[in-house]
């Protein structure tokens, strides 16, 4: 099934199910005021604004009201039983508009297409229009702060609003002309029917826009002489219906959405009933951890059960059976970029996440909250150092720094698939390192790990490897220290944790310590860095077993250096390779943060003032 053919598909099962999607020839758009209206046209006490904000500023409901499509110009038409307050009272703060140019179209558009209507409230606005003068704005009740707000009206006492009174229905669908432009055989429904000229906009994103379209003038755009929706012939109720569900699953509060930068990935599932996808739909955002307050205990229960090696299939409500659909989307211009579209039962996609929080699990754990996926892409984004409590350096992402849109979209492929993760996001978390100082994150460490781990998992099993055979232990990246590791890499980031510690001990009033200076060059030259750290450590030794305090210490730390460095080879590497840089990553967060019941240990995961790979010194 098509992207868009299951939007439809959606749009119709809501529908079916009485869900607050809009009929044809409706969109929901946010609504401030309400103007309740006498039989006689006169307004029955002041306009009612729903609530306003700590700062006074109206809120809005949002409403399924009559809408034909967007607008411009100096001339744009007015929209039926609702618009804003220029149109409606002939009153705006806009010194661009001709306010009272809008709203005569306004009451000549009503007063025309409702004169012959017998229903007391439809002839109660046109006598509201008639008796309406733009002078009595303040009069009435309405203030400044309420100006260009959109309005809708009510009848004397009644609930409902008048644009959603039958005969107000009946009059929309006979003046609702929708924008055609022929008729032909719809792409989507497989059907005969009115072709759309120009698809509805998605209107959740800052600038409204559409997943298609086509220039009209430009002969790259127009296939076999055809113009715009000719080209990709969609009904109009099908662009429409697309339309209408996606905006609902991408506004604010849907459920349905999940934000990564400028990109949004939404996703819905497709059940016999819809209590079973609404709890689908819930599991997959609490998999994601969309829902980080609400389900922190939950998912934090679930990383430990990972990371203490228990089945990863012990997952809570796996439904098998229910379709679920999965869609990135991101703007580029006027037009939005389908970044990926994913169908597959839920069960499959669910035991995919599953696998990801595996791969992605580490000790110690770096993680205060559900690690969502897309909160992962963030420590790609630039980070700027800020002084905090204590005399700690506070890592806070720099304002306006969102990681690539096709970074995310791959991303969110390889979690929702299974497949690689992007070659391009360990390429990322390395050069961050680098430009950073060698801040070495547990998050990013986490991220290296699970790319690392997975490419070489899916290569082995492709050559006929059995799972318990996958991978030689010097390949893959293991999920605490281990001290065996023979992989030169993981044990070089072991030695230069271990030499770093030496010197903070040596020289505890240090602004910056080998890390700041040479962890780039470490990790990807050692055979020029590792000869003189080794000399220079020696110094280190030296003063630290001068001073009581330190000495045991010391001594525990040079026994490790020692080891370690027996484990290496002579002949050390001219250079480290993109996935070795990494190991040396996770060698170095493993020796440096490694809880142990051993007190030399526990004193050298302490953290001194510029260390930074601890998650609390983070800040996104």
């Amino acid at each position: 099934m098509s992207a868009l053919a299951a939007l439809v598909r959606a749009y119709d099962r809501l529908s079916a199910n009485g869900e607050d999607v809009p009929a044809f020839g409706y969109a929901a758009q946010d609504i401030q005021i309400c103007i309740i209206l006498a039989s006689d046209g006169s307004q029955v006490g002041g306009p009612v604004v729903w609530d306003r904000d700590k700062t006074g500023k109206p809120l809005s409901r949002t409403m399924n009201v009559p809408y034909f499509g967007g607008r411009s110009g100096s001339k744009a038409p007015p929209y039926f039983l609702w618009d804003n307050t220029a149109y409606v009272l002939g009153v705006s703060a806009k010194a661009s508009y001709d306010p009272l140019a809008r709203h005569r179209a306004f009451k000549e558009f009503h007063l025309g297409a409702l004169a012959s209507i017998d229903d007391e409230a439809l002839q109660a606005v046109c006598r509201f229009l008639n008796r309406w003068s733009p002078d009595q704005f303040s009069s009435a009740g309405f203030t400044d702060d309420l100006k260009d707000k959109n309005l809708v009206f009510r009848f004397k006492s009644e609930r409902n609003f008048i644009h959603e009174r039958s005969a107000a229905k009946d009059c929309w669908e006979k003046i609702y002309q929708p924008d055609v432009i022929g008729e032909g055989l719809c792409l989507i429904s497989g059907e005969r029917s009115q072709i759309a000229r120009l698809h509805p906009p998605i209107r959740t994103f800052d600038n409204p826009a559409r997943i298609v379209s086509f220039d009209l003038d430009s002969d790259a755009f127009a296939s076999y002489e055809n113009i715009q929706g000719a080209n990709a012939p969609t009904g109009i109720k099908a662009a429409f219906a697309y339309t209408a569900v996606l905006n609902r699953f991408l506004s604010k509060g849907s459920g349905h959405r999940i934000q990564i930068g400028d990109a949004s990935c939404v996703f819905w599932a497709d059940a016999s009933d819809t209590a079973t996808a609404e709890a689908a739909e819930d599991e997959f955002s609490f998999l994601m951890g969309a829902n980080e307050k609400l389900e922190e205990k939950k998912l934090n229960a679930l990383l430990n059960a990972i990371s203490q090696g228990r089945p990863s299939n012990n997952l809570p409500m796996i439904f098998a059976g229910v379709r679920f659909f999965v869609m990135g989307l991101s703007p580029n211009n006027a037009r939005l970029f389908l970044r990926f579209y994913i169908e597959d039962d839920f069960a499959k996609i669910a035991r995919r996440l599953a696998q990801h929080l595996e791969d992605l699990s580490l000790e110690p754990l770096p993680f205060k909250q559900p690690p969502a996926a897309w909160a992962l892409l963030y420590e790609t984004s630039v980070h700027v150092p800020k002084a905090g409590p204590n005399g700690r350096t506070i890592w806070e992402r720099a304002k306006n720094s969102n990681p690539p849109a096709i970074l995310s979209g791959d991303l969110m492929r390889a979690v929702l698939t299974g497949a690689r993760y992007p070659r391009t996001l360990l390429s990322a978390i390395i050069r961050r390192v680098r430009a950073e100082g060698g801040r070495v994150t547990g998050k990013r460490v986490a991220i290296c790990k699970a790319i690392i781990n997975r490419e070489i998992r899916l290569s082995t099993r492709r050559k006929g490897v059995r799972d318990s055979q996958i991978t030689p232990r010097q390949e893959t990246i293991p999920v605490a220290l281990d001290r065996e590791n023979p992989n030169t890499a993981y044990r070089l980031g072991r030695l230069f944790a271990l030499l770093e510690r030496l010197q903070e001990l040596a020289l505890p009033n240090l602004n910056a310590t080998i890390r700041d200076r040479s962890f780039a060059a470490a990790s990807t030259t050692p055979l020029r860095v590792f000869p003189q750290l080794i000399k220079t450590s020696q110094h280190h030794a030296s003063a630290a077993r001068k001073d009581i305090a330190s000495r045991k210490l010391s001594f525990w730390l040079e026994n490790q250096i020692g080891d370690v460095w027996s484990g290496l080879s002579p002949d050390l590497p001219r250079t480290l390779r993109l996935d070795d840089q990494a190991r040396f990553h996770a060698g170095y967060y493993h020796q440096r943060f490694a809880k142990s019941d051993k007190a030399g240990e526990n004193n050298l995961a302490t953290v001194s003032n510029h260390d930074s790979g601890s998650e609390e010194s983070d800040k996104e």
